[in-house]
């Protein structure tokens, strides 16, 4: 490579010092995979700064901080330190991050509480290791969103974080560009300047053999199985480097191009090396510490992607390739790689638990330019994500003040509530909101402030036995609300019915009739009971039953539409006059049970079965 000023590879060599620096730092961290370490306040000062934080009761007995997923680069790294704090001291709720995850689907997974990511059917959402993650890459996220179609447990896509992400293929230095042009007039950052022979005479870029200390991915654990035009067009080297149709007869001029752990965008560059005939011979490394530091040391092309620190003070500068049709070409080449949406997404379920917290997150949005900045103080802090979080809200306090809910802004939708230690009915009173609970519904509420919601009694003839709710339901007939407040409505008390929705009472069975059940619907369930009998043809009040006789629940005289009152052993009556009984001489002759029944030849129309 031919640099032409002194200075330049100076400059250069004080550059790879801080990217150590940076790397080292920014390792330590991975391996940890907590960050937010620091507690000391970054605004201890501001009005909105709160001293006094809450737990996250996520239900089934945990209770613990909020945790916030992150994917292991400075970018999500950034945003969730800045959600954290502003979720502790603003919000209240004490927050943690885990930054575990490798990918955005592997995100995804944690939040809804997935062990096994190929049985998305058994997550638990009570379980998952993550509540929120700020930095969700859409264009990877979608198999995983595909796999919980119709499970509970899908997480909540928010929205977008506010900037695009954008990934593509780069020349690691911009050293390397400018001395290309300064030269040769050659353009590096234009694919098809890749075809010169000026290009491969080894001027500008190392050769893969200068990296074959590096760990890299064997050919095999790329996945190629649908692409059979790349499979028979690309011959694998030395078992880890693809090199492409345009230098398999001199691989060792190719120029090499090194992709992260999991071969990004590996086919698309394969693809358009085929397609525009460029020289390359492809890898990707056995890990990201390992794509971290080859660009550092050699140069070449490589992925990258934005937003992200790691070779800011490199300077890469990306290849411009044109958007393809694919009707012009036989094979499925990509479209030029452009920008993605990064979004935010929440535990089903969060927003009812910590609504605050959901809404801080929902409204979280950065510019392009925030992010930017963002990238570029983080590399002149030595890569202190604390340090740089901090500083960004002390000084942009305008930005994130438009994300902190009003913690007394309480959404009807979600079945809430004023709040303070119990339930209150003004914002004077108030700290929070909170989910009505069973017995009280929401209620739209508007003051000086603007909107919110209070959480009033269900009133009688209502009640409610789930928390959060807007509504409280009418008691079914043989139930009543004979007060405010209920979970659940009464049952109308044996003697009584209610045949009607929504009672404050029930009615009475008429004279001295009784229910055989509690819950009653209507006057048909009143009748006799034990004990008494109504006498036949007759809606007049119960008769206690005559001695000898073993009246029932709704014993009526040989009525025949009830159960009819029997006689017992040693008692007697006559069919034609069923309640006027007899005490028979002796027990044998009166086997009891029916009206004019006598025991084996006794005369049934003799008192007391007496012949």
């Amino acid at each position: 490579m031919r640099l032409r000023e002194a200075g330049g590879i100076s400059q250069h060599a004080a550059a790879m010092r801080l990217l150590g620096v940076l790397r080292l730092f920014f390792v330590a961290d991975l391996l940890t995979g907590v960050y937010g370490q620091s507690k000391e306040p970054c605004i201890p000062n501001d009005p909105e700064y709160k001293w006094q934080r809450d737990n996250l009761d996520a239900g089934e007995g945990f209770q613990g901080p909020l945790r916030i997923g992150a994917l292991k680069h400075t970018s999500a790294l950034l945003l969730s330190e800045i959600f954290a704090i502003l979720v502790e001291e603003v919000v209240g709720l004490n927050a943690t991050i885990l930054a575990t995850s490798n990918s955005s689907r592997e995100a995804l997974y944690n939040l809804a509480g997935c062990k096994d990511p190929s049985r998305p059917d058994i997550c638990d959402s009570v379980a998952a290791e993550y509540h929120v993650v700020l930095e969700v890459w859409d264009k990877y996220a979608t198999t995983a969103v595909q796999a919980f179609q119709g499970n509970p447990t899908l997480p909540q896509r928010l929205n977008s974080i506010g900037f695009s992400g954008r990934e593509s293929m780069h020349v690691a230095r911009r050293s390397v560009v400018d001395a290309a042009w300064e030269a040769d007039q050659l353009s590096l950052d234009f694919y098809r300047t890749y075809t010169s022979p000026k290009v491969r005479q080894g001027n500008y870029f190392a050769r893969a053999h200068q990296l074959s200390s590096s760990p890299l991915l064997p050919c095999s654990d790329l996945n190629l199985s649908g692409h059979p035009t790349l499979r028979a067009d690309f011959t694998c080297v030395n078992g880890t480097w693809f090199a492409s149709p345009a230098c398999k007869s001199a691989p060792n001029e190719c120029i090499p191009v090194v992709t992260g752990r999991g071969f990004w965008l590996m086919v698309d560059f394969m693809q358009k090396a085929q397609l525009y005939k460029m020289p390359l011979i492809l890898a990707g490394a056995a890990s990201y510490e390992d794509f971290s530091e080859m660009p550092r040391n050699l140069s070449i092309l490589m992925y990258w992607w934005f937003p992200d620190s790691t070779f800011t003070l490199l300077n890469p500068v990306s290849v411009s390739f044109p958007e393809v049709s694919l009707r012009e070409v036989s094979t499925s080449v990509q479209m030029a790689t452009g920008s993605f949406v990064i979004s935010k997404w929440a535990q089903a379920g969060l927003e009812g638990k910590v609504p605050n917290a959901h809404k801080l997150a929902s409204r979280m949005v950065l510019t392009q330019r925030n992010i930017g900045t963002l990238m570029d103080d983080l590399v002149k802090h030595s890569g202190n994500v604390r340090t740089v979080s901090c500083e960004w809200i002390r000084t942009n306090r305008q930005i994130w003040l438009k994300w902190i809910p009003t913690l007394t802004e309480c959404n009807i939708s979600l079945g809430q509530g004023l709040f303070n230690y119990s339930f209150v009915t003004n914002r004077t009173n108030a700290r929070t909101c909170q989910q009505c609970q069973p017995g009280r519904l929401s209620k739209e509420y508007y003051d000086e402030y603007g909107h919110t919601a209070i959480c009033e009694w269900c009133p009688v003839g209502k009640s409610q036995f789930r928390e959060g709710q807007s509504s409280c339901i009418e008691c079914l007939p043989g139930r009543f609300a004979d007060e405010p407040g209920l979970s659940a409505c009464k049952l109308c008390r044996a003697g009584f019915y209610n045949p009607e929705l929504g009672a404050t009472e029930c009615t009475p069975c008429p004279d001295s009739s009784t229910t055989m059940f509690e819950g009653s619907e209507g006057v048909k369930e009143c009748s006799c009971p034990v004990g008494q009998y109504r006498p036949r043809g007759s809606n007049s009040s119960c008769l206690v039953c005559p001695k000898g006789v073993n009246c029932s629940f709704g014993g009526r005289d040989a009525s025949g539409d009830s159960t009819h009152p029997l006689l017992i052993i040693g008692y007697m009556s006559m069919s034609s006059e069923p309640m006027t009984v007899y005490r028979c001489f002796k027990q044998v002759h009166c086997p009891g049970g029916l009206p004019g029944v006598c025991a084996e030849n006794r005369n049934n129309l003799s008192i007391a079965c007496g012949a």
